[in-house]
């Protein structure tokens, strides 16, 4: 089994069924709009789950701090260089 957190729109789910052909993947993505790119890349693929939210230690409400490019979108505003 495989937890891919923070799965954007799938890029890592395709290196993991490719390592790992017959491993459960568990894809987390909480950013509305990059969630329905993860859909629409991964439907058709067995064994991948999808989740609309993020996975932490605390059952909590964060804000994600959006960026142009969602590869960078972050929860922390201690990342150098990526501002609040």
């Amino acid at each position: 089994m495989v937890f891919d957190v923070g799965a954007n729109v799938g890029q890592t789910v395709d290196r993991f069924r490719q390592y790992f052909p017959d491993a459960q993947i568990e894809a987390f993505q909480p950013v509305g709009a990059t969630f329905e790119e993860l859909q629409a890349h991964v439907t058709g693929y067995g064994k991948v789950h999808r989740h609309p939210f993020a996975l932490g230690e605390t059952s909590d409400t964060k804000h994600i701090r959006l960026k142009p490019d969602s590869l960078v979108n972050s929860l922390s505003n201690e990342v150098p260089g990526w501002g609040v």
